[in-house]
């Protein structure tokens, strides 16, 4: 490599602008790594408040389970949002320092694990020997010795030089950071003998120790005819059957890390994406298998009924779908008006220079681009949870009145179904912009379009057929969701038609009067679902219930 082409730490830069691909793993990523953070921590709830967790089972388990949520967090809060936004100016330390916090919680996590299998082969083998070898004082001094092991581990890249490691936002990957242009090196030696350490001697010797369980449960049960009532032998088993799942899966990830070895190649990508979001999907899957193979856990989740923990008042539900994608239009308009004026405006098209910018080619541009995936994508959960509300509650609240009951069910189901597909295109067209394929774009457009006008009539069937047509706001918002939904349905012709004599008939002027219709058309969509408060507030109650 040239050396003043050499630039130290460009491995842990972006490529300045999100593709379809980032977007889509930085997504897969979000979603795994958020169920994976959610499910740790309810799992770390469950083994404070829960007597049959209280035991070395349930040391190690704690201690294994808090290293996974914090190594997930990093990947929710770091290479989640890196991968998503793809910036080009990301300070190096930051990206070492990424992988050098989540290297040490995921080994330690790894080692608790082997303390598990340890555990459970001395519960089934030497049962009454068990509760004295594994005392809370030896929990809690393997513990202590794992995390300082570990930090020892994590050190060897930072005093053996040249090995350092950090988060990738192009190879999805943590990856091999060279530190000269005369490095002969392309993968971190230190790595390769961790990964290498973590295969061989934690992960395999704790599947041979479950061999050794397994067969021993093999034998109490056949053999020695051991009846399925005996309580505590069954709840060993059951852990068992928890670390042995868990390491057939931690052995596979181990082995595809060892095949990657935080490599920095193109044509390894996938496989090092997928390698990535596996070892997190691990971790939900571990959390998961606690609440999944104990029956008192499944009994307790029921009870979580009984009493409030609290609630979220309708304004903060309205606010959270509702303030982003506004946030995210305004945003996008204004800095592209404001700032990037040149780029979008008075541009030569084929029928001649067109003044004003579509939608379409502001989140076109890079940053605007990033702002509105942003705003737009972080809306959406809230959207679905408005969507399954109002579906459920249109149901149970049709008015006496209702004059016509087949009408307002197929409005009903239309309410969901459109509604839904409204979202899917929307998240389709934010994807797919021009840059990627024009022509998909605008169906896209078109078809979200479609979908949004058949939301506003559903919507209206149903609202003024039901409860929610009363006082307080009722009629106001009913009024509102009429004048929105017939400008909306005026501009459409309006903005197909200004479409087509700019591009067939080259009308310059057409083509500035789409724009406008676009932008109108953005925010008629918006402040429609904006009465979603008016519709909500005063009528439910979003709370969180606990058992006693």
């Amino acid at each position: 490599m040239d050396n003043s082409s050499f630039v130290y730490g460009s491995e842990l830069q972006g490529r300045g602008y999100p593709t379809v691909q980032d977007i889509f793993i930085g997504f897969i990523t979000f979603v795994v790594s958020i169920s994976a953070v959610s499910f740790g921590i309810i799992n770390l709830y469950l083994i404070k408040n829960m007597d049959i967790f209280h035991n070395a089972f349930g040391w190690f388990w704690a201690s294994r389970t808090l290293g996974e949520v914090v190594h997930n967090s990093i990947h929710l809060f770091y290479s989640t949002t890196v991968t998503l936004l793809q910036p080009n100016n990301i300070p190096v330390p930051v990206g070492i320092a990424a992988y050098s916090v989540g290297f040490y919680f995921i080994v330690e996590s790894c080692m608790m694990h082997q303390c598990l299998s340890f555990n459970r082969f001395t519960a089934v083998w030497l049962p009454f020997y068990c509760g004295r070898i594994f005392t809370k004082k030896v929990c809690i001094m393997a513990i202590i010795f794992t995390c300082v092991f570990c930090f020892g581990m994590a050190m060897c890249y930072y005093i053996f030089p040249c090995n350092l490691i950090g988060y990738s936002p192009t190879m999805y990957e943590f990856v091999y950071i060279k530190c000269s242009p005369d490095t002969p090196y392309k993968i971190s030696r230190v790595g390769t003998y961790v990964n290498f350490y973590c295969l061989v001697i934690v992960c395999g010797p704790a599947f041979v120790l479950d061999l050794f369980t397994l067969s021993k449960i093999v034998y109490i049960k056949k053999v020695l005819k051991i009846s399925n009532a005996n309580r505590n032998f069954n709840r060993d088993v059951r852990f068992f059957a928890q670390t042995f799942v868990q390491n057939i899966t931690m052995v596979s990830a181990a082995i595809l890390i060892v095949v990657v070895n935080n490599s920095h190649s193109e044509e390894t990508v996938f496989i090092q994406a997928f390698t990535f979001n596996w070892t997190i999907f691990l971790h939900f899957s571990n959390s998961f298998g606690l609440v999944v193979a104990n029956p008192e856990v499944r009994i307790l989740i029921k009870q979580m009924s009984s009493k409030e923990l609290f609630r979220f008042s309708p304004t903060t539900i309205f606010l959270i779908g509702f303030i982003p994608p506004l946030v995210g239009a305004i945003a996008c308009i204004s800095l592209a008006l404001l700032t990037d004026r040149e780029k979008i405006s008075n541009y030569n098209w084929i029928c001649g220079k067109a003044l004003l910018p579509s939608l379409s080619r502001i989140i076109n541009l890079p940053l605007e681009r990033t702002l509105w995936q942003l705003f737009t994508f972080f809306h959406v959960p809230m959207r679905l949870v408005e969507l399954g509300v109002g579906y459920n509650r249109y149901q149970r609240l049709r008015s006496v009145k209702c004059g016509s009951p087949l009408l307002y069910e197929l409005s009903r189901h239309c309410y969901l179904v459109c509604g839904v597909l409204e979202l899917v295109f929307l998240v389709a067209l934010s994807t797919i912009v021009e840059r990627e394929n024009g022509r998909i774009h605008v169906i896209c457009f078109y078809i979200f379009g479609c979908f949004g006008i058949a939301f506003f009539v559903s919507n209206l069937v149903c609202h003024a057929n039901s409860l929610y047509y009363l006082n307080p706001y009722g009629r106001l918002s009913y009024y509102l969701k009429i004048t929105f939904t017939s400008i909306y349905a005026v501009l459409v012709p309006v903005l197909v038609l200004s479409f087509l004599l700019y591009w067939k008939r080259c009308i310059t002027a057409a083509y500035d009067v789409f724009a406008l219709c676009e932008y109108i058309d953005v925010f008629l969509n918006i402040a429609y679902h904006g009465c979603a408060f008016l519709d909500i507030r005063y009528k439910v109650i979003f709370s969180v219930r606990q058992s006693k």
